[in-house]
């Protein structure tokens, strides 16, 4: 009776085989569709884009120690 079962239950993964197979190329078609959108080249974040709290330097001293 052992026998019988595991020979039913290795029939059974092997006949979900293409179901899975076929599961898994969906997944990844959809994942190179949302790929897609991903930016070529990397954005600003927003604290690179936005200026400084303190402000630009002002003086040779403040544009050195800023360097």
């Amino acid at each position: 009776m052992t026998q019988a079962a595991l020979d039913i239950n290795q029939q059974a993964r092997v006949d979900g085989l293409p179901s899975a197979l076929a599961v898994l190329a969906l997944i990844a078609l959809i994942g190179l569709f949302v790929a897609r959108r991903v930016p070529d080249h990397p954005q600003l974040a927003a604290a690179d884009a936005a200026p400084s709290a303190t402000g630009p330097p002002t003086g040779p001293d403040e544009a050195a120690a800023g360097a």
